[in-house]
């Protein structure tokens, strides 16, 4: 699900409705986890709106490389840019259940 923001969200919302929530793997240099209320939703508040309504099952996803995050987690995951640049391509250090 890439592309432009406008679409994620509408995405996640068609992905979801037959299997439940789903797991996210989140590569970008912002969260789009903003709280905003539940007439707007838009680039910054997609994954906010995703979680809140149970579309991803945020225990079971992943932001990575953020150069900053929003401190709301949402119980998502978060390995940022500096974990990442410390980390390199390895995969074996993190464990996301």
């Amino acid at each position: 699900m890439g592309g432009d923001h406008s679409v994620t969200y509408p995405i996640l919302k068609q992905f979801c409705e037959k299997p439940g929530p789903t797991s996210t793997v989140h590569f970008y240099a912002q969260s789009h986890s903003w709280r905003e209320d539940e007439d707007r939703t838009d680039h910054g508040t997609m994954f906010f709106h995703a979680a809140r309504l149970g579309l991803v099952a945020p225990h079971h996803s992943v932001q990575i490389g953020l150069p900053t995050w929003n401190p709301e987690s949402l119980g998502v995951n978060f390995m940022d840019a500096d974990f990442v640049r410390r980390s390199g391509h390895r995969t074996d250090t993190f464990d996301c259940r």
